[in-house]
C-alpha cells in the first residue's frame, strides 16, 4: 500500500520507549516498533538515530545531534486525519519533553521545528 511519510529527527537524549508511551496516550496501539493510530490509520515508526547522528533536513541550520527517528507513514485517503494525528503527537513531544526536533517531507521540505524559540509550523500538513 502506497504512504506519504514524513520525518521526525529528535535530538539525542530522547528516551525511545517514552515515544511510544506518548503515542499511547493519545490513543495509538504498540505494535513492535511502531504506533498505529486505528482511526486515522497513521503508523509511527520510531527508532533510535540508525548510526546516522546528522539531521537529514535540508534548509535551517540544525546542528544538534539526532537520538531519535520517527517515520510517519500517512495513508493518503485518509491524508487530512492522519495529519491531524501527526500534529497533535508533534504539539505533545514539545509540551512533554525538552529536546529539539524538526518534522520534514523527504528532508527537503520542513513543516515543523523545535527549537530555543519553541514550535512552529513553517508549513500546513492539510490541504486547503
Amino acid at each position: 500500500m502506497m504512504s506519504i511519510d514524513f520525518s521526525l529527527e529528535i535530538e539525542d537524549g530522547i528516551d525511545i520507549p517514552s515515544l511510544f508511551r506518548l503515542g499511547e496516550s493519545l490513543g495509538g496501539q504498540i505494535c513492535d516498533a511502531c504506533v498505529w493510530f486505528e482511526q486515522s490509520g497513521l503508523s509511527l515508526f520510531i527508532g533510535d538515530n540508525r548510526g546516522t547522528s546528522s539531521v537529514g533536513a535540508e534548509g535551517l541550520a540544525l546542528t544538534w545531534q539526532v537520538g531519535a527517528r520517527c517515520v510517519a507513514a500517512m495513508r493518503p485517503s485518509s491524508y487530512d486525519a492522519c495529519w491531524y494525528e501527526l500534529e497533535r503527537f508533534v504539539r505533545s513531544l514539545a509540551e512533554h519533553f525538552s529536546q529539539r526536533f524538526v518534522l520534514s517531507f523527504e528532508y527537503s521540505s520542513i513543516y515543523a521545528v523545535r527549537d530555543e524559540n519553541g514550535l512552529r509550523f513553517l508549513k500546513s500538513g492539510v490541504a486547503i
